[in-house]
């Protein structure tokens, strides 16, 4: 899990270019790892102000308010 990719691209690239190609203002991710791996892509695409990355907490607690 915390080793890096030696092949290839990195995963946090690859899966922030999906959610940029989805055409999305907001991704939510279920772990913590997960929340820090995407927000690095986002800042790597230069897309953090575009496409917001929450945990699906965050969201609960957003629509109860």
């Amino acid at each position: 899990m915390w080793m890096e990719e030696t092949i290839g691209k990195r995963i946090n690239a690859e899966r922030s270019e999906e959610i940029v190609r989805k055409n999305v203002s907001t991704v939510a991710v279920a772990c913590p790892f997960c929340l820090t791996m995407i927000e690095d892509g986002m800042k790597e695409l230069g897309r953090e102000e575009q496409i917001r990355t929450m945990d699906i907490a965050e969201l609960v607690e957003k629509s109860m308010a």
